[in-house]
């Protein structure tokens, strides 16, 4: 009887929404000169707004190749206050200013634009989306409970029965 009411309770859990950080990585092609930009971040949604903004992010990391050599790298403490809010890859701002490249990405209503630039100038622009990469999923907490109660369960239940009929 306790195991029955401890295995309702664990179900119960697992049925509730789980909160959870999530890691994206994103990739951005079609730039005029350099690229791809390359953007992983962590992030939660804990204002439960749809996005994942500034304050929300635990990690952030973006790196583009630049035209004729070398990568410009940024980092979450080059995203200011407001420079970062991500819902999807069709709805997002980035702005990081790193000490010596500029990132500039936003996308709304089906159109996008990127940008990298140094102090002088723009050295590239996309018109291209953000595109989600390979990423490997991992089973939220809930998910594991309802797929390894039932077999805790049977095995207690073989364990048993097997004492019982000895």
């Amino acid at each position: 009887m306790k195991l029955a009411a401890l295995c309702l309770a664990l179900a119960l859990g697992a049925l509730c929404p789980q909160a959870g950080a999530s890691t994206l990585q994103l990739t951005q092609g079609g730039w005029d000169q350099g690229g791809p930009l390359t953007i992983l971040f962590t992030g939660d949604d804990l204002d439960l707004s749809g996005s994942i903004d500034t304050a929300e992010l635990t990690s952030f990391a973006a790196s583009f190749q630049l035209d004729g050599g070398g990568i410009a790298t940024f980092t979450l403490a080059d995203l200011g206050v407001d420079g970062f809010s991500y819902a999807s890859p069709a709805d997002y701002f980035i702005k990081a200013d790193g000490p010596l490249y500029s990132l500039y990405e936003i996308a709304f209503g089906g159109s996008a634009f990127g940008a990298v630039s140094d102090i002088a100038s723009v050295l590239a622009i996309t018109n291209e989306q953000l595109q989600t990469g390979d990423t490997s999923a991992v089973p939220e907490p809930g998910t594991a409970l309802l797929v390894g109660l039932p077999l805790l369960w049977a095995g207690l239940r073989r364990r048993r029965s097997s004492y019982c009929g000895s």
